[in-house]
């Protein structure tokens, strides 16, 4: 009976220690499966940017000998942004802005010696600085690219070493993951790495054999100047002696107009589907932040002639969706529910719009959307209706056609 009572004192303490034992070996095991997933999951992510670099690549070399036509974002010509724009979208699903200053804006600036096959070269004949070519890098000091002058224009395959080039690169830049330094670089890849960055600074000097560019871009030529291989100052310097960069202000901004019918399935609090008017529409959206935020304004018309005014704010959460809102006035008086009703100025209208993928025709993007919007009414006494005839009133289904372009579609030819 004493060994009893002194062993089962013991048993806390036995199994305080059993258990810690366990939770020991628990998480030595969960912390190299940890590392173990861990480990994994890079190489998959290093695996998976590599394939879409290689993809991009791939379709980007079906479209050489495609003209070039300033303007044309593709798939039967292009300029050396719309080219860009095209091949990072088809391939990448990635929407870049459209012209090559916006462009470089929007990416990851790198390194001469982080460039890998994918990335983005850039390039400026402008004595102010602004980049006016964009192309793709393709490895072995080799891009593809839309030229617009020389021996061979369109899409073609020109090498980085070559005078006119080497003497007007900017920078380069990265919108797709790195195939290299997704875990960290290993060590092992170093070696790769170098090899397939293109020669940078004296390297680039040795090689290049002073021939004349054949392959360049014409637009907005300048006078040659010395290259930066960190990929902004020649950029930095020109802001700085021309006071700021405002050609890469209007690059941001896109317009869009649209036309529509204005129809829903309620009427007098029946389920009944009916005609209500026409509408047409137009707002500028910012493309540098997420949101994409803008304005616009709006012209729905209903039968009897009253006409519908709102001053809305846009933004575009995603490329197939926009969100508006905003205060509206109202010239005369629409009947709903067999009674006239005016519209409250505030908080006037709101909705969302869904959009088609877009159908390109050059630099302008085509698309069909639908609407689900909801207009505020009031009675022409100013007293609110019921709940059903305000409704039927306000909810409206919209249905139309939606074109939009950049607005340096206005200002003239782009790189």
């Amino acid at each position: 009976m004493p060994n009893f009572k002194k062993n089962f004192k013991k048993l806390p303490l036995f199994a305080y220690n059993r258990s810690m034992g366990i939770l020991r070996r628990s998480l030595y095991v969960g912390m190299v499966l940890l590392v173990l997933c861990s480990a994994a999951y890079a190489a998959s992510k290093t695996e998976t940017a590599q394939a879409k670099r290689e993809a991009l690549i791939a379709d980007a070399k079906k479209y050489i000998g495609s003209p070039y036509v300033n303007g044309a974002t593709g798939p039967e010509s292009f300029d050396c942004s719309g080219f860009i724009y095209f091949i990072a979208r088809k391939s990448a699903k990635v929407q870049l802005p459209r012209s090559s200053h916006a462009i470089y804006r929007f990416v990851e600036h790198i390194s001469d010696d982080e460039i890998e096959a994918g990335d983005l070269l850039f390039f400026s004949a402008s004595s102010s600085g602004r980049i006016t070519h964009v192309g793709l890098y393709i490895g072995g000091d080799k891009m593809i690219h839309a030229a617009s002058d020389g021996p061979k224009t369109g899409v073609i395959v020109s090498s980085w070493n070559e005078r006119y080039w080497k003497t007007h690169y900017v920078g380069a830049g990265r919108f797709i993951s790195s195939a290299k330094g997704a875990a960290g670089a290993a060590s092992d890849n170093s070696d790769k790495q170098k090899s397939d960055a293109p020669s940078s600074g004296k390297d680039r000097d040795n090689k290049a054999k002073g021939t004349a560019p054949s392959d360049k871009n014409g637009t907005d030529k300048g006078t040659p100047s010395e290259p930066s291989h960190k990929g902004t100052s020649k950029i930095d310097t020109a802001k700085k002696k021309n006071g700021g960069d405002s050609g890469a202000f209007i690059d941001n901004f896109y317009c869009s107009f649209s036309a529509a019918i204005d129809w829903s399935f309620f009427k007098n609090n029946a389920f009944d589907a009916n005609f209500r008017g026409a509408c047409t529409e137009a707002d500028v959206t910012i493309s540098k932040w997420p949101l994409c935020p803008g304005i616009g304004t709006m012209i729905r018309g209903y039968e009897g002639g009253a006409v519908f005014v709102p001053l809305m704010l846009v933004l575009s959460p995603a490329a197939a969706v926009r969100i508006y809102a905003g205060p509206a006035v109202a010239l005369g008086a629409p009947t709903f529910s067999g009674e006239r009703m005016s519209v409250s100025s505030f908080p006037g209208v709101f909705g969302i719009s869904f959009c088609t993928p877009p159908l390109d025709a050059g630099s302008v993007s085509i698309r069909f959307t639908q609407d689900i919007s909801y207009t505020v009414f009031k009675k022409r006494d100013g007293s609110m209706p019921s709940f059903g005839d305000a409704f039927c009133a306000g909810f409206a289904l919209v249905t139309g056609i939606r074109v939009s372009l950049p607005m340096r579609t206005f200002g003239g030819k782009r790189g």
